[in-house]
């Protein structure tokens, strides 16, 4: 055994993972850019921590346990018009600290992404589900003629 190969096997999966995490980075940049141009307002979908992963992840660090995941849990959307925002919860979100899986929960369903495609794939299905324009009517609803 070669402890110097095992070193260069992890630089190797560490830069791997670094191109597979800016992969989803610019899913999510690409987005972004699109909904940008809303009629009513700026929209924008980012992955977020609940209330409740932010009180778990100061319980892990206490106990010095890490996770395989990331602590964002769910996909927030949020619209801006004339400098008012307001945002809701989306989908349930869980993304692998490699990049991959990502996993979207919304409407009843678990979409487990294993790849670039597949992320796009689940992404274009969430945004044309009933869920999310209720989320964007809603939006719109509380900002009214902001």
């Amino acid at each position: 055994m070669s402890f110097l190969d095992l070193v260069t096997q992890s630089v190797s999966k560490a830069n791997s993972s670094k191109l597979t995490l800016i992969k989803i980075d610019a899913v999510f940049e690409k987005i972004n850019s699109d909904l940008k141009d809303f009629e009513p307002g700026e929209l924008k979908l980012e992955r977020a921590s609940s209330t409740l992963s932010q009180a778990a992840n100061r319980l892990k660090k206490l106990n010095r346990i890490e996770s395989e995941y990331f602590q964002e849990d769910v996909l927030q959307l949020s619209l801006t018009k004339k400098n008012k925002t307001a945002s809701e919860v989306a989908a349930g979100w869980k993304q692998h600290v490699e990049g991959f899986p990502c996993t979207l929960k919304f409407a009843g369903q678990e979409l487990i992404c294993s790849n670039e495609i597949q992320l796009i794939s689940g992404i274009s299905e969430l945004l044309s589900s009933i869920a999310f324009g209720n989320a964007v009517n809603n939006l719109i609803a509380r900002l009214g003629s902001a």
